[in-house]
């Protein structure tokens, strides 16, 4: 059954149906309620050819060709994990056969191909309004071909001038070398040094010292404890206090006659012989 694109959404237009024939006539009236729906077209993707590395802008048009207005929030998905964002708030707002430019941002972070998706969130039938489409990145641009150079230009250029400093040098060089003799050097007179004669040296050598004659001493005899003489020959003494008598009996001195010490009374026995 078809319905008026006039229609309004949510309305209940009424009809009649009527059978005729064969003597019998029969009507009925009926109701049909107009359910809306959500749904939205795109159209005029400005680009899908990408720089790896670089971020362009892209911009695609979105109609609301749906019966219901269109409030929905556009998010961005990659396969790729490119970089993908949009310009502004990212609200598509839209009435029935409205349209609104949707702008947004990508940057590749690989070179090759990527399904690029665009999505509203929160949307009970998104699968069917999603956009989906396939993206191309090319390798990154070289700093030769940056600067408006290409590499073969560069290498043929170098090979130029390498030609060009090689000729030079053959034939600025010299057929033969001249022989550069090496400079004069100034002939010196020796001068003749006539030898002067020495100064006497004097002695330095230290005097002679003649020591000195060591006078000897001479040690007094020891005085007999019994004559009181010197004594001189053979000697006895007394071991216990050191008291000196003559061995042998002398003249004037009879130690036969002595019995004791006379400075310890130790027996004369004791006597020991020096």
């Amino acid at each position: 059954m078809l319905t008026s694109s006039e229609s309004l959404p949510f309305s209940e237009p009424s009809f009649t149906l009527e059978f005729a024939g064969a003597g019998t006539d029969y009507s009925e009236q009926f109701s049909l309620y107009i359910g809306g729906y959500e749904e939205v077209s795109w159209s005029g993707l400005s680009s899908n050819n990408f720089t790896e590395g670089e971020v362009k802008e892209v911009q695609i048009l979105v109609t609301n060709t749906g019966t219901l207005p269109f409030n929905y929030v556009a998010s961005f998905d990659s396969n790729k994990d490119w970089k993908v964002a949009v310009v502004g708030d990212g609200i598509i707002d839209l009435e029935v056969g409205e349209s609104k430019t949707l702008k947004f941002t990508v940057k590749p972070t690989s070179s090759g191909l990527s399904d690029l998706s665009i999505q509203f969130a929160g949307m009970d039938d998104s699968a069917g309004n999603n956009y989906r489409f396939t993206a191309n990145a090319q390798e990154s641009a070289s700093q030769d071909t940056a600067l408006g150079i290409s590499a073969t230009q560069i290498g043929t250029t170098l090979a130029v001038i390498l030609l060009v400093v090689i000729i030079g040098l053959v034939v600025l060089k010299p057929s033969k070398r001249q022989q550069i003799a090496p400079p004069m050097m100034p002939f010196i007179q020796p001068q003749v040094v006539t030898p002067q004669p020495r100064p006497p040296v004097a002695n330095l050598s230290p005097p002679t010292v003649t020591p000195a004659p060591t006078s000897q001493v001479v040690t007094p005899a020891p005085v007999c404890w019994n004559c009181r003489k010197p004594i001189e020959g053979k000697v006895v003494g007394c071991p216990q206090c050191g008291a000196r008598y003559h061995a042998e009996s002398t003249d004037g001195c009879d130690i036969n006659s002595v019995q004791n010490c006379l400075s310890c009374q130790s027996p004369s026995s004791t006597f020991v012989s020096e």
